[in-house]
């Protein structure tokens, strides 16, 4: 189970201890990319441009992931900022889920909800958060001073998918 995807414990996790869990996406994704990478011109043919450009591309938000892992564990206003979102954010669903019980008259507590799959990201919501760590820190971020180097990270899922939760940590 990914235990470093719960949001009380990542509010809570030494900096250490974040990092070995922040890398442990982040690491996944890497090598997901070289899987990948090793697939153009064997199992996919045909494609080689289009697929490598696509894995640049890929290459490139690991990067971008680990800058904002980087960021992240160097500031300690974003740490803080960081442990305060997920310890808002594990609030806010456990209590979301109450909610939504109760107005169905389903019989359930707090505490009976409080539990990590009703408090976890999912992975592709903490990599958005690790994305935008950066120019959230620094007002001088090229992403937002340099529109034209900048990145707009888009998130599209059907309702359900996760992004606002993802939009509001």
């Amino acid at each position: 189970e990914r235990g470093w995807l719960d949001m009380s414990l990542l509010a809570e996790m030494e900096a250490s201890e974040l990092r070995r869990a922040l890398s442990t996406l982040v690491d996944d994704y890497e090598a997901w990319i070289g899987e990948q990478r090793a697939r153009v011109g064997t199992e996919i043919v045909g494609y080689d441009d289009p697929a490598n450009m696509a894995l640049d591309r890929c290459q490139t938000i690991m990067l971008r992931l680990r800058a904002g892992m980087d960021v992240l564990l160097a500031d300690p206003n974003a740490l803080t900022a960081f442990r305060l979102a997920n310890r808002a954010m594990a609030l806010q669903r456990v209590h979301s889920i109450f909610a939504l019980k109760r107005r169905r008259n389903e019989g359930a507590s707090i505490e009976d909800l409080d539990v990590r799959r009703n408090r976890s990201w999912r992975p592709f919501q903490l990599a958005f958060l690790l994305l935008s760590i950066p120019s959230l820190t620094d007002p001088r971020h090229v992403d937002r001073t340099s529109p034209a180097e900048a990145f707009a990270d888009l998130l599209w899922f059907p309702t359900g998918g996760g992004k606002t939760e993802a939009y509001l940590g």
